[in-house]
């Protein structure tokens, strides 16, 4: 169940390698560690996306101002 969860959290392909591996010979303790640092990273990727859409926002709202 674990192993097929993993596959759906949207992380790449090798990280999904490395965890199904932890989880596989029962190191749940790194298998934890590297799904956080996935996490940490799809959550750092999101607030990047969210400063270039306030951007564009920004840019938007500009340009209806000067119409």
């Amino acid at each position: 169940m674990i192993v097929t969860a993993v596959e759906e959290t949207g992380l790449p392909e090798m990280r999904q390698k490395e965890i199904r591996a932890c989880v596989k010979t029962g190191n749940y303790p790194k298998a934890k560690e590297l799904l956080h640092e996935g996490r940490e990273s799809l959550l750092a990727e999101i607030h990047m996306k969210e400063d270039e859409i306030r951007h564009i926002d920004w840019l938007i709202y500009s340009l209806g101002k000067a119409e």
